[in-house]
């Protein structure tokens, strides 16, 4: 979904959808795309979450949702300060339930982070490794279930941002929307490749290709079957003239008498003969020698003429 400013195309988006940001209204305009929202979950970062949003996609899609929120869109609710929190350790949260019905959550990560869900909340709590300085070690450190299931769930479009980069078409270029169609081009071969990986071991042979080799095979399907080389013409052998024909009325018709020209021409009838001799009716040159006699030939009907 290309941003274009104030001209952006969101589609099907209600009126007062219209009002939200521009982060909220991309999330609501994909969103809608969801066959089934009562099975899925969206997962979104800090640019996009607003408590808002994740009681909108509730109350009027029953599409459940996770972000993670900056600490100006908590629409204030009274969380715990940075300075509370930190004095209770690594791995402290706190978590209110806005009145609209959205949870949000404040833990102590290696820095405080927010996150506003109505897909889980804090229980049951999970653990994560982190690098602690004073033990020189990782240990484990407590996290909510919400961002348990956030760290699980996100990171596809970094993910997807490293392997377009491995192998990505060289499509700089002044006019922007030229690498925009490349950049396109790269998602798809992307996401064929991991669809491809993804149902390879239910194929009859393994999917062993790897990106750069599946993209070369890609590009020899598109090209199509190798042109064959044109086959040479046997050797003093002049293919027909494509110049000027006379009538066979004309050809066949009364006495042609032949005049010798300044410049030589090949012969219109024999393929290997170059004469000076012409027909001023019928405006061709024709062989007219002792061993050759095409002006001849050349006036005589032939069978069904």
């Amino acid at each position: 979904m290309p941003y274009a400013g104030q001209s952006t195309n969101y589609n099907n988006l209600r009126e007062d959808e219209l009002d939200f940001g521009v982060g909220a209204k991309v999330v609501l305009n994909l969103s809608k795309s969801i066959d089934s929202p009562q099975r899925s979950a969206v997962f979104f970062d800090n640019f996009f979450t607003g408590v808002k949003l994740v009681a909108h996609l509730k109350k009027e899609y029953n599409l459940l949702s996770v972000g993670t929120l900056r600490q100006d869109r908590t629409e204030l609710c009274p969380l715990l300060s940075d300075k509370n929190l930190k004095s209770l350790g690594r791995g402290s949260y706190d978590t209110k339930i806005h009145r609209n019905g959205v949870q949000v959550i404040k833990w102590l990560d290696n820095k405080c982070v927010h996150l506003a869900s109505t897909l889980a909340g804090t229980q049951p709590e999970g653990k994560v490794k982190r690098w602690d300085k004073k033990e020189r070690a990782k240990v484990d450190v407590p996290t909510p279930r919400a961002f348990e299931l956030y760290n699980k769930n996100m990171g596809g479009v970094d993910l997807h941002d490293m392997l377009v980069q491995l192998n990505r078409l060289p499509t700089r270029a002044r006019r922007w929307y030229v690498p925009l169609i490349g950049y396109m081009i790269d998602l798809s071969l992307v996401n064929s490749w991991l669809l491809y990986r993804r149902h390879g071991a239910s194929l009859s042979k393994p999917a062993r290709l790897e990106s750069k080799e599946f993209r070369l095979a890609v590009s020899k399907s598109l090209r199509g079957a190798p042109k064959q080389p044109p086959q040479k013409s046997p050797k003093n052998v002049i293919k027909e003239p494509r110049g000027y024909r006379p009538d066979l009325a004309l050809r066949f018709e009364g006495q042609h008498s032949p005049v010798f020209e300044a410049k030589q021409a090949r012969c219109k009838l024999c393929t290997d003969g170059k004469t000076k001799v012409k027909c001023p009716k019928c405006q061709v040159y024709l062989c007219f020698t002792p061993n050759r006699n095409c002006f001849m030939t050349y006036h005589l009907p032939v069978d069904g003429a």
